[in-house]
């Protein structure tokens, strides 16, 4: 018996109003594993990762991380949970630690974690 998997992906969709988007990701990533979004300027990448992050609700489809679907993940399911997206979510007038601590807040940890 296999573990289950660390992400989980099913018919997950988003569009947006100018198009594009993703339609019907199917998708496993079991612990250890390593996978690449490869793909043109608008083929869903960054979209992709951000609904599986959750920072984008789906428009249909289901999204787990670590068995728990990502609306409902709390800190503690995020916590184990690493990411580098393309474009991250800085604010340029801090430093570096200073975003790290504002990341963390927004994520329910408090200053002694």
């Amino acid at each position: 018996m296999s573990a289950a998997p660390r992400f989980e992906a099913r018919g997950v969709a988003r569009a947006f109003r100018g198009g594009a988007g993703v339609h019907g990701i199917d998708l496993d990533v079991a612990a250890g594993e390593i996978h690449a979004l490869v793909g043109l300027n608008g083929a869903g990448k960054t979209t992709l990762m951000r609904l599986l992050l959750g920072m984008l609700r789906p428009d249909s489809g289901a999204l787990r991380v670590r068995g728990v679907d990502v609306t409902r993940a709390d800190a503690s399911t995020w916590a184990r949970v690493g990411h580098l997206v393309e474009h991250p979510l800085a604010y340029a007038e801090l430093t570096g630690r200073a975003n790290l601590e504002v990341a963390a807040r927004l994520h329910g940890l408090d200053r002694a974690a």
